[in-house]
């Protein structure tokens, strides 16, 4: 299983570095913005699924009701964070970029 993981990996990271080859940087940082989007929509819906599973699926009061001490916009926090923090490591990248490009003339 990890044999197969670890070439599928391969194949799409292959694939995502020819297509990024063919864009120019500004769509290549678009697509990958757009990307950072999807991901952290689709660990919202995730996580919300999970902690609406983890309420109707427990009957244990002392869980339920530490579970109810959390505000109901947990999972749309998560993402702001998961946001904030890709924009971060982004800044962090261009900023690498751009003192090593200096450097370089």
């Amino acid at each position: 299983m990890k044999v197969l993981i670890g070439l599928l990996i391969e194949r799409l990271g292959s694939f995502f570095a020819k297509i990024v080859g063919l864009m120019s940087k500004r769509a290549a940082v678009v697509a990958l913005l757009a990307a950072m989007g999807l991901m952290v929509v689709t660990f919202t819906s995730a996580l919300s699924g999970l902690l609406q599973n983890m309420t109707t699926g427990i009957n244990q009061p002392l869980v339920v009701f530490g579970l109810s001490l959390l505000p109901r916009n947990t999972p749309d926090v998560i993402a702001m964070i998961g946001v904030a923090r890709s924009a971060q490591w982004l800044f962090i990248w261009q900023m690498t970029v751009a003192r090593s490009a200096f450097d370089a003339k």
